[in-house]
């Protein structure tokens, strides 16, 4: 078996929070994210998802942050989606690859143009025409399964 350390290989990732906000999740959020990564890293943690409430801002820093830390970063967003009444709902969604990170930042985009309904919000179209590479998460209180 190698050595990581004289190899740089990454840990194997163990629990590994997938619904995190930072300060960017305005009236939601407060920790920063250099708190956030240094937090994780100090735990043990080897992965961390970043899931703001409609807005990726935070996901460069983020990413560098954790880099530093040689921490595998997950891109995600916590998405308004407007569901066929027209009421909202939160559907943390989490890039899988490439592709997926390109459509996060299509829908967020899309959202914040097109959108806007006092939140940047999703129309369930939209979110279907730019859905690979995404993967949706379920367990938001805020959610359509919990509400």
């Amino acid at each position: 078996m190698p050595d990581c350390a004289e190899n740089n290989c990454r840990k194997e990732a163990g629990f590994v929070h997938l619904h995190v906000h930072s300060e960017y999740s305005l009236l939601d959020g407060c920790a920063r994210i250099p708190d956030l990564i240094e937090t994780a890293a100090q735990s043990g943690h080897t992965a961390l998802a970043l899931t703001d409430h409609g807005a990726v801002y935070g996901l460069v820093p983020f990413y560098k942050r954790a880099l530093a830390k040689d921490m595998k970063a997950i891109f995600g967003t916590e998405l308004y989606i407007r569901n066929r009444n027209g009421q909202p709902y939160h559907l943390p969604i989490l890039a899988e690859n490439a592709e997926g990170y390109r459509n996060l930042l299509q829908l967020s985009t899309k959202a914040h143009l097109d959108g806007f309904h006092g939140k940047p919000c999703v129309e369930i179209d939209w979110l279907a025409e730019h859905s690979k590479g995404l993967i949706a998460l379920s367990g938001c209180l805020k959610g359509e399964i919990a509400s």
